[in-house]
């Protein structure tokens, strides 16, 4: 085969390879949405939320090893795993956003464009578990975007996670351990693509992790309304994970630890405000 026909096949694949990941993402709104519609469940089934939740998740893994025609590595496991539990936190942020179930016409249409940024999100997450799937075959020039969505996916997972937590009235003995899981879980996912050695991964994932903690337990317990709190430790993951980058200069490092500290006094002055 020469070069020109090289050039074509690889065209070919990954048009072939788009056009399954926008069909997969609009397939996974468009179920979100029959699912939200059909809903016959109150609050007394709340687990049912997560018992889809779940499904969502290994639907969307299972679906992304089709989607990248199963040529895929161990490795590739835990940047599939990511794109899967951004899916299912966006399943949980709608349905504990949007609880019950849907009677008023605006609410159905609040719903839909909530929906359409909902695709352009699964869209963006499938296409960097592509980049980062690819990576692991051959060297490709968007590996640093890829990392960037990483960084803002992981941000709203953070939230939407933290926020269902919340809004589903978890006792505290139960809240603290799902919600310090899932924020190891989220930080771990992202820090792994940043490439650090084994060490400094788990250094970083701990301190992260243990980081946001502290930041929701002071939000929480401040008494603040769910959305206000949601937004402290999801703050707490941008400061922890964007506050020193290795190219940082002692300098910058610096300046970044001023600036976020700022931001996060902000952020805690607005939850106190909100509770006044």
């Amino acid at each position: 085969m020469n070069k020109i026909e090289t050039i074509t096949t690889n065209e070919n694949i990954d048009t072939e390879k788009r056009g399954r990941i926008v069909f997969f993402s609009l397939l996974i709104t468009f179920s979100i949405f029959i699912i939200k519609m059909s809903q016959d469940w109150g609050v007394d089934k709340a687990w049912m939320s997560y018992v889809i939740a779940l499904a969502y998740f290994f639907i969307a893994f299972v679906g992304l090893i089709w989607v990248f025609s199963f040529q895929i590595r161990l490795k590739s496991i835990p940047c599939l795993a990511q794109s899967a539990l951004f899916v299912a936190s966006e399943f949980l942020f709608v349905e504990m956003f949007f609880f019950e179930k849907l009677d008023r016409i605006y609410e159905a249409v609040l719903l839909l464009v909530i929906l359409g940024v909902i695709w352009i999100a699964t869209y963006v997450s499938f296409l960097m578990a592509n980049i980062f799937n690819v990576g692991l075959y051959k060297d490709i020039p968007l590996e640093q975007v890829a990392r960037t969505a990483s960084y803002i996916l992981s941000l709203f997972m953070v939230y939407f996670f933290t926020f269902t937590f919340l809004a589903n009235g978890m006792n505290l003995y139960i809240l603290l351990p799902v919600i310090l899981l899932s924020y190891f879980a989220i930080s771990a996912m992202h820090i792994r693509n940043l490439e650090f050695e084994k060490k400094d991964f788990w250094r970083r994932t701990i301190l992260t992790s243990f980081i946001m903690l502290v930041l929701f337990l002071g939000s929480f317990l401040i008494g603040s309304k769910h959305e206000f709190v949601s937004i402290v430790p999801t703050v707490g993951f941008f400061v922890s994970i964007g506050g020193v980058s290795k190219s940082a200069t002692e300098r910058e490092s610096k300046m970044n630890i001023i600036l976020y500290g700022l931001i996060l006094l902000v952020v805690f002055a607005v939850n106190i405000w909100s509770n006044l």
